[in-house]
């Protein structure tokens, strides 16, 4: 009888002891983000930086992913068409592609922020104009 009473003592002290370092460990944050037309760029709702975005062509025809190298600062805001180092782009493949993303002209692409792998992904619609720059994004997923 003493041994599970002093058992069940101890048991209630590590849940005590785990529980508040879990939650300083885990990131709430999300990964909600919108097409700014003023910067033309993605940019995050919590101003958080974004670590990993994903660009596929809405037909199948295109995959890039963008990450934050390591060690790199990063930004909350993305323009597509012109990437700082600090981000690199690979394809389907998985091999880097120096060029960067090269958007097709009057093409619909989803766009992905994945940076906080604790939440959902969020989605962006984004649409191309005839010179394969984005003239139209999905209405801002900030609340």
């Amino acid at each position: 009888m003493f041994l599970t009473v002093t058992f069940m003592h101890l048991q209630a002290r590590y849940a005590l002891l785990c529980l508040p370092l879990a939650g300083a460990v885990c990131s709430c944050g999300g990964n909600a983000m919108h097409y700014d037309a003023a910067t033309r760029a993605l940019a995050t709702c919590s101003g958080a930086t974004l670590t990993t975005v994903v660009v596929a062509g809405v037909d199948g025809k295109d995959f890039y992913r963008i990450a934050k190298r390591p060690g790199a600062a990063g930004t909350d805001h993305l323009r597509l068409d012109q990437l700082s180092e600090s981000y690199v782009v690979r394809g389907w493949d998985s091999r880097v592609c120096p060029a960067g993303v090269r958007l097709r002209p009057n093409t619909s692409y989803r766009v992905s922020n994945a940076s906080n792998g604790d939440a959902a992904a969020s989605d962006v619609l984004v649409k191309t104009a005839s010179d394969g720059l984005i003239t139209e994004g999905s209405p801002a997923a900030c609340r």
